[in-house]
């Protein structure tokens, strides 16, 4: 994974309404997808959206109760999404 990965992600989530920031732990490889649950009632939809980009990463879901241990065991990069338009 690399910036350029994260960059690709940012640019088609940037207008998925609910989606609030990137939180990239290059050293595990992982993207954590920090997003309004209330306006987004599926990960799969987020899920559909980055796998549609044919990145050259591995694309699956973690379990959620390993974020806390991410961001507090591992250098984090956090990356704000400015949207342009909601969708």
């Amino acid at each position: 994974m690399s910036d350029k990965t994260v960059d690709i992600m940012l640019s088609s989530l940037r207008d998925f309404a609910g989606v609030a920031k990137l939180e990239a732990c290059y050293e595990l490889q992982v993207v954590i997808i920090a997003y309004d649950a209330e306006r987004i009632d599926s990960e799969e939809r987020l899920l559909s959206i980055i796998r549609s980009l044919e990145l050259n990463s591995p694309i699956e879901l973690k379990n959620a109760a390993d974020i806390p241990k991410i961001r507090s065991a591992y250098e984090i990069t956090v990356h704000p999404i400015q949207p342009t338009t909601a969708r």
